[in-house]
């Protein structure tokens, strides 16, 4: 026999044993003191003391066992009988249930999503169990420590099918081969345990198997899910993975996801102005010409606005211009829901965007004070950029001049984009605060000085932007070119440079290139504009844990070294740096969801942050989480939506949007061969024992398998295998049998004659 809750059986015999101890030890220190009339008492007590003594210990053993059947009642008391002949060892059936975003796809674009056919799977199989077999439940999505739901195998098959049925897809990846090792791990620790009695163990992987319910590739963790493959088959047991549906055949219908929407045009907004936004989606699976009908819902609004995305004969992708109306006049930025209609995965058919009102930008120049002479060629480097960036001088943009020599000093700059023009001036200290003012969205645009000096700076710069596009140690010389070189006729892909892609070939052609900086071309980098013969011109990089980006502009804003300052191409380009600026730090407020919770925003001054929308109409906001002092969220972000933040005075401090991560919502077939490869790697997937199965059908489909964590579900003892009915009912009968017993042995109503014939 063994029980739900031992812990609550352990407690009642506890209640019998240390009252009686107590008493037992209270009786020795007793010291009895002998009065004039004890002898009249003594002899009364002698005349009934047989009969007492049954009457108390007849009583004291009915409420010793009345405690013992209701704590044993309570804590659950299984009968474990071998499920096999002969005493054969009990069955561990581990269900180990995919309900990560991949698995709410509906199977061939139907009601019922693939976590739905899995737990109608997993279900049969509980059914299955014998008496003494037990049942313990993992999913694939989350943390390590919540993984395990039910564990350790559990003999209440009853609550475990409750907790399958009343389980949702949430919007996090799927984990399988963390799921897959950490039930090798739990059941290799079970083994150990001298007081439990692991049964064979049996694991069934339930999943649709999809592109999105794999892991990325790669053997990071095949190696830990090998290992508990090979433990499970060492045990006697076996891993079975059971598809959802096949996952050889494509799904019908096609598969759309909506897109975080885009700004058309970056730059200052009117207030009031309504904001130009394209809106884009993309599809997989049948590519048949049809024609969305989405809606557009702006954060503070009461109703939506319709848009509508066309898809031609095998386009995968459409877009579509629209404009819409901030909630108010005086907005600071405007969150966006775009919604798709429903289709064979409507977990991404929602994208979450937001679009900052700004009604100036803002653009700082380090350099120094320096006055003109009127000669073309001795036109300072600020004077040219300004010019650049308001040749009309609109006052659109607050273009602020700040001495290199004062950045350590003062304040830390706050500003859309921020050019270093006199980068040989600018101290340790005022790197270090470049690089602050980088990491919290400003983008950085270095260019070298007009003095062509390229010693000591480089290295202090690459230092705190770690941006690695500059050689600090090498210190080479700038490199000339007799005769000035061009710029390539071809120019790179690039996104800071989208909008002039059909006009950038006739700007480029006139700039004549004399002299350069060296640049480095890291993985990850990108190169805007090159030279003919491929040296980079401009290059741009966003460093590891920063919302802004490096810009290095391979010439100084000065005729010295390149006419780029007196071409066309000067105002676009300079322009196009800022509007990216811009959406660099937009981007900033935009997050995507993996496979684990998002632990950490970095927004300066946010102490609180909450979901205010998601998916579906009427969600009201709901319950602020804490946002510690370095940006950590201890609760976590694991729900797709715009998210309302703010300040430990609960003053707004902005939105964030946070959406799905699309790679991990396909439903695309993958093919059974290459599913043991994803679970186990190549060494591991060779040791076979197991079959992928159709769950419907349980057709084989291919062979594939050989052979204290988290927090727990409590378990209710109502099982039908459960002896908790017997021991209520005794409980009852003995409380019956105590209350008559006490009524005895209280003697109530008995009148004892007194000497002299009188009665008091």
């Amino acid at each position: 026999m063994t029980f739900l809750a031992p812990w609550i059986a352990w407690a009642a015999v506890a209640s019998i044993v240390i009252p009686i101890a107590i008493h037992l030890l209270m009786r020795r220190r007793r010291q009895p003191v002998a009065w004039a009339a004890m002898e009249l008492l003594q002899r009364a007590v002698r005349r009934s003391a047989k009969r007492s003594r049954l009457e108390q210990l007849l009583l004291l053993a009915a409420r010793c066992f009345l405690v013992a059947a209701a704590g044993l009642a309570v804590a659950g008391p299984m009968m474990v009988q071998a499920s096999g002949v002969g005493g054969q060892r009990p069955r561990d059936l581990i269900i180990v249930v995919d309900q990560g975003i991949a698995s709410a796809a509906r199977v061939d674009a139907g009601s019922m999503s693939l976590l739905s056919r899995s737990i109608e799977v997993a279900v049969r199989e509980v059914d299955a169990l014998k008496a003494g077999d037990r049942a313990a439940v993992i999913v694939m999505a989350g943390e390590d420590s919540e993984l395990p739901v039910v564990w350790p195998p559990s003999h209440d098959h009853r609550s475990v099918r409750s907790l399958l049925s009343s389980m949702e897809s949430v919007d996090l990846g799927s984990r399988s081969r963390a799921a897959v090792a950490l039930a090798g791990t739990l059941l290799d620790k079970a083994q150990l345990d001298a007081t439990n009695q692991p049964g064979i163990p049996d694991v069934i992987m339930l999943s649709g198997w999809t592109e999105g319910s794999l892991e990325a590739t790669g053997d990071a963790d095949t190696a830990d899910a090998a290992r508990a493959l090979r433990a499970i088959g060492d045990m006697g047991g076996q891993i079975r993975c059971l598809a959802a549906w096949n996952p050889t055949t494509p799904q019908k219908g096609s598969n759309t996801w909506a897109k975080p929407t885009t700004v058309e045009r970056q730059g200052p907004q009117a207030s009031g102005e309504a904001v130009a936004l394209r809106v884009e989606a993309e599809r997989r699976g049948e590519l048949n010409p049809i024609t969305l009908s989405a809606s557009i819902h702006v954060l503070g609004r009461n109703t939506s606005q319709g848009v509508a995305l066309k898809f031609a004969e095998g386009e995968v992708q459409a877009g579509s211009p629209v404009s819409v109306m901030p909630p108010s006049a005086g907005s600071a930025e405007v969150g966006i829901r775009l919604t798709l209609p429903p289709d064979a995965q409507p977990a991404d058919n929602d994208a979450f965007s937001v679009q900052a009102m700004e009604s100036q930008l803002t653009v700082l120049l380090v350099d120094r004070q320096r006055f003109e002479d009127g000669a073309i060629e001795s036109t300072p480097p600020a004077v040219w950029v300004t010019r650049a960036l308001d040749p009309q001088d609109t006052r659109a943009v607050e273009v602020r001049r700040i001495d290199p020599t004062t950045i350590e000093s003062g304040p830390t700059p706050v500003a859309d984009a921020i050019f270093v023009l006199q980068p040989d001036l600018v101290s340790a200290g005022g790197w270090d605060r470049l690089a602050t003012a980088m990491r919290a969205g400003s983008t950085i645009v270095v260019t070298p000085p007009t003095n062509g000096r390229l010693d000591g700076w480089p290295g202090l710069a690459e230092r705190s932007l770690r941006a690695g596009l500059l050689d600090g140690t090498a210190q080479a010389p700038p490199e000339s070119f007799d005769p000035p070189r061009q710029l390539d006729d071809t120019q790179p892909e690039s996104a800071m440079l989208r909008l002039l892609s059909t006009e950038l070939g006739d700007l480029a052609s006139p700039i004549e290139v004399s002299t350069i900086m060296p640049m480095i071309v890291p993985e990850g980098a990108d190169v805007v504009l090159r030279l003919a013969g491929g040296k980079p011109f401009l290059v741009t990089a966003q460093p590891d844990g920063s919302r802004g980006h490096v810009a290095i502009l391979g010439v100084p804003m000065s005729m010295a070294w390149s006419n780029l300052p007196a071409k066309p191409l000067m105002v676009p380009l300079l322009q196009e740096l800022v509007r990216h600026a811009v959406a660099s730090r937009a981007a900033g407020r935009h997050l995507s969801l993996g496979t684990q919770p998002l632990r950490e925003i970095s927004w300066d001054g946010t102490r609180r942050i909450r979901w205010a929308v998601g998916r579906g109409e009427g969600s009201p906001p709901r319950e602020w989480m804490v946002v510690e002092g370095d940006g950590s969220i201890p609760g976590g972000i694991r729900e797709a939506g715009l998210y309302e933040m703010a300040n430990g005075s609960g003053e707004p401090t902005g939105l964030v949007a946070v959406n799905v991560d699309p790679r991990r919502t396909s439903n695309e077939p993958t093919g059974s061969d290459r599913i043991p490869q994803a679970l186990f790697g190549t060494v591991g997937a060779s040791a076979a024992v197991g079959v992928i199965q159709d769950a419907a059908t349980r057709t084989p489909l291919q062979v594939v398998a050989g052979g204290d964590a988290g927090t727990t579900a409590t378990i209710s003892p109502t099982d039908s295998a459960s002896w908790s009915w017997m021991f209520l009912v005794v409980a009852i009968g003995l409380w019956i049998l105590e209350g008559v017993i006490a009524r005895i042995a209280s003697h109530a109503g008995i009148l004892l004659p007194v000497t002299g014939g009188t009665t008091r």
